[in-house]
């Protein structure tokens, strides 16, 4: 027998995560081959965000015309080493069968903490619009390859304090 969780995981099915072996993030800085959804979230940030690369702080993501489950909302935390998900989108969750919501971005199995960590702190130090697709490696993989897009937000003052990301299987999109 089956069981979900209130998140729409299911115990007796291990994660992508855990039966991976590699991870790539890939950028595709090219417009024409992103996704519809993609092009959307490109959008969103384009009327939103400052001249520094930044989205306010306080940015509406129900303006989006993404769905909220494809989205997730990560804030910096631990002296600014790491990041945790304050909103993780319930497709998400379900699609990897992974739930990470209120969790940080360390508690990722190897190597996928090393990449996401990698990833997100380098915004930090290069905030803008990030268009590209996470590649899994491994046999078994439920959902191989995720169409995402991030994108930092914050204040001049503080730099950036967090980012939006929107990831969806590539089979749904």
């Amino acid at each position: 027998m089956v069981s979900h969780y209130l998140d729409g995981t299911v115990r007796e099915v291990l994660p992508d995560a855990a039966v991976s072996h590699g991870i790539r993030i890939v950028e595709t800085p090219n417009p024409r081959h992103w996704s519809k959804r993609q092009c959307a979230f490109s959008e969103w940030y384009g009327r939103n965000a400052g001249v520094g690369g930044l989205l306010p702080a306080n940015i509406p993501i129900d303006e989006m015309a993404v769905e909220f489950g494809y989205i997730h909302k990560l804030v910096l935390g631990r002296d600014g080493s790491d990041f945790q998900y304050r909103i993780y989108g319930s497709r998400v969750a379900e699609a990897a069968n992974l739930d990470m919501q209120g969790r940080w971005v360390s508690d990722h199995m190897p190597p996928h903490r090393e990449v996401f960590l990698e990833h997100y702190l380098g915004m930090i130090v290069h905030p803008r619009l990030y268009v590209g697709q996470v590649h899994l490696a491994g046999d078994g993989l439920k959902t191989p390859r995720w169409r995402r897009a991030d994108a930092p937000f914050g204040t001049d003052k503080d730099g950036v304090t967090g980012i939006i990301v929107m990831a969806v299987p590539e089979s749904r999109d």
